[in-house]
């Protein structure tokens, strides 16, 4: 919708809010034991932070480092 108001009235370049649902496991886990590691903390940040560009049709920051942040984890996970 803010995509078709922006059209409408010519006003690009606003900046996007993200909500963070703070109810949601993988957010709640971020906070406790379960992310532990750095690494692992920083990569389901910024995970979480390109979900919801994809969510809004936009593309990740880094496809590349989105990928290999994705790869990382699904592999710990298998391990």
């Amino acid at each position: 919708m803010e995509r078709i108001l922006e059209l409408q009235s010519g006003t690009g370049g606003r900046r996007p809010i993200l909500e963070v649902n703070l109810s949601h496991p993988l957010v709640k886990a971020l906070d406790g034991e379960g992310a532990a590691e750095q690494a692992i903390f920083e990569d389901l940040a910024w995970l979480l932070l390109d979900e919801a560009r994809i969510l809004e049709g936009r593309q990740p920051s880094d496809p590349a480092k989105f990928s290999a942040r994705l790869n990382r984890l699904v592999m710990a996970g298998l391990g």
